[in-house]
């Protein structure tokens, strides 16, 4: 948001050269100048006014002037949109499958207290959020000690990492399925979804991890 807001702000200002000194990079950055790509997000790293970096070549307000990183970021993300979109029904799709499954399954948590089969969706977003403090709070200070230095992944190893784990979700979904459509036929219930087989479905929730 902040390259947008200033791409816009200083969208009457030319573009330099890409060897010009009038970009903005923070210090021990990736990037020493943009790419020539997207050129017109370029207009938010460049420097209207030297007051507004210190002298340690940093600046206060981010919502004035972006760094070099930021724009190639999300340069990177635009591009990868097309690929982005490609796994939409990797992700959509066993969602309400999922709640079939649940809503055919032994649902029972402690005693006679039972999850209902919509609420499973919800594991999902927790565990979003348990794999963002994992990333943030473990594996990038974790990276830092081993490297040196500070590691980032950058959004297509990101893409790439999630559409692997939503393949291997797959996988899983095609395991479970059977374990639960074998157990339906052995019970004679294959033709009775509103029918509960003798399988509990906490099975999903490895699913849920890896989507």
């Amino acid at each position: 948001m902040q390259v947008i807001v200033v791409s816009y702000k200083n969208r009457k200002l030319t573009l330099a050269s890409l060897d010009s000194k009038m970009w903005y990079t923070l210090k021990d950055s990736e990037h020493n100048v943009p790419t020539d790509k997207l050129r017109f997000m370029n207009k938010a790293c460049i420097i209207r006014d030297l007051e507004d970096i210190s002298s340690e070549g940093v600046t206060p307000d981010l919502w004035n002037i972006c760094t070099i990183d930021q724009v190639e970021e999300l340069k990177t993300l635009i591009r990868v949109l097309p690929l982005w979109s490609t796994g939409i029904m990797m992700y959509i799709g066993p969602g309400s499958f999922m709640f079939l499954q649940a809503k055919s399954m032994d649902r029972r948590l402690i005693g006679s207290f039972e999850i209902p089969a919509g609420s499973f969706g919800m594991l999902q977003i927790g565990t979003i959020f348990h794999w963002i403090v994992l990333y943030e709070q473990v594996l990038l200070p974790l990276a830092l000690k081993v490297r040196g230095k500070q590691v980032q992944l950058n959004v297509k190893a990101r893409l790439g990492i999630g559409l692997f784990c939503g393949f291997i979700s797959m996988v899983l979904s095609a395991f479970v399925e059977h374990k639960r459509r074998t157990k339906a036929i052995a019970q004679g219930l294959k033709d009775s979804p509103n029918s509960m087989i003798n399988m509990s479905a906490y099975w999903l929730v490895s699913l849920i991890g890896y989507k």
